[in-house]
């Protein structure tokens, strides 16, 4: 059986594999609905009260924000 290290400033200790696995998979989420606001034409921004200039803002912003 393998094992497999995790640099210490990416898990500190007391993390199980499910809390980073949470925590991965909501960050993904973040990752794809930031790609999909960048899609968006300026009916649907308008439809959930957002303007373009915003949708870029948060469309730009790093996946761990």
């Amino acid at each position: 059986m393998s094992q497999i290290a995790v640099n210490s400033t990416l898990a500190p200790r007391g993390l199980s594999f499910t809390t980073i696995w949470a925590w991965a998979v909501a960050r993904f989420d973040v990752i794809k609905q930031r790609r999909a606001l960048r899609h968006l034409d300026d009916a649907a921004l308008s439809d959930i009260g957002i303007s373009y200039r915003e949708a870029l803002r948060e469309a730009r912003k790093p996946f761990w924000m």
